[in-house]
C-alpha cells in the first residue's frame, strides 16, 4: 500500500474509481507497515499435511543446518526462522528484506516482518525451499497449501493533533466503541467498534495504526466509521 497524499490529487490505491478523498480530508497518509501470512506444509506425495515432527517424537527436518535457526525453550513445538528475501523497493529496485518465520512442528507455518505482499510471498517459498533442501528423507518433497494473509498492519498519519482524553470521551457515545486508554502506561487512545473487525490506535501528533484487517476496503471503512469522533478531537490548527 503506497502512501497517498491529498494536496497532490493522487488517489489511494484502494479509490482507483472512485472520488478523491474527501470524505477524510485530514488524512495525507496511509501505508502498509507489515504483512502476516499462514499456510500450511504439504507432502507432495500423498496430499496430506506434513507434520515435521515423526511419531517417534523426532524432527523430520534437520534445520540446525542453518545458523538461522532458534528454538525458544518456552515453545517446544514451534521453531523460529530468520529468511532473507527480495522484494519491490519503490516498484522497480529490489531491496533485500528480512522476515520471521515462525514453524510449528505440526505443519503450520507462520510468515511476519513482511512490508508488503510481495516480500511475504517470497518468505513463504523461501521457507519451502529450506524445508525441502533440510528433510533427513530425500524421498519427502514439501509445497506449501492454504496460503492466506491473516494480518496487514496499516499506519497513517492524520495532518491535525489529537486532544486523546477528548477521543476517549467523545467515541463513548456509540455503545459499539470498546475504548482503551491509560495515559501514564501507553500514548495511545486504541478503539475498537464491535460492528466491524479489526482496530485502531491513534496518537497525539496524529498518527494512527490499524491492525486485525487485511482488506484496503475494510481499513478504510474503519477509518471513516471513527472519523466523526476524530473530527471532534482534533485540535484546532
Amino acid at each position: 500500500m503506497s502512501l497517498q497524499k491529498n494536496h497532490t490529487g493522487c488517489l489511494m490505491p484502494w479509490d482507483r474509481i472512485r472520488p478523491l478523498n474527501t470524505d477524510m480530508p485530514e488524512l495525507i497518509s496511509i501505508a502498509q507497515s507489515n504483512t502476516v501470512t499462514r499456510h500450511t506444509m504439504i507432502d507432495r506425495k500423498t496430499g496430506t499435511v506434513y507434520s515435521l515432527l515423526g511419531a517417534d517424537g523426532k524432527h523430520r527436518v534437520n534445520l540446525t543446518k542453518t545458523t538461522r535457526t532458534v528454538q525458544d525453550v518456552r515453545f517446544k513445538r514451534q521453531l523460529i526462522l530468520g529468511i532473507s528475501t527480495f522484494g519491490k523497493n519503490n516498484g522497480n529496485r529490489k531491496k533485500k528484506k528480512r522476515n520471521t518465520v515462525l514453524i510449528s512442528l505440526t505443519g503450520v507455518i507462520v510468515s511476519t516482518g513482511s512490508p508488503n505482499a510481495e516480500s511475504a510471498i517470497n518468505s513463504v517459498a523461501a521457507t519451502s525451499r529450506i524445508m525441502n533442501t533440510n528433510m533427513y528423507s530425500p524421498d519427502v518433497i514439501t509445497c506449501h497449501s492454504n496460503l492466506m494473509t491473516v494480518n496487514a498492519p496499516t499506519c497513517g498519519h492524520f495532518s491535525r493533533k489529537f486532544d486523546l482524553s477528548r477521543l476517549q470521551l467523545v467515541a463513548q457515545a456509540d455503545s459499539n466503541n470498546i475504548i482503551v486508554y491509560e495515559q501514564d502506561v501507553f500514548p495511545g487512545v486504541r478503539i475498537r467498534n464491535t460492528t466491524i473487525k479489526g482496530a485502531a490506535t491513534f496518537f497525539y501528533e496524529g498518527a494512527f495504526l490499524v491492525v486485525g484487517l487485511v482488506e484496503h476496503d475494510d481499513i478504510r471503512a474503519l477509518l471513516v466509521l471513527l472519523y466523526p469522533w476524530l473530527k471532534m478531537a482534533m485540535i484546532p490548527e
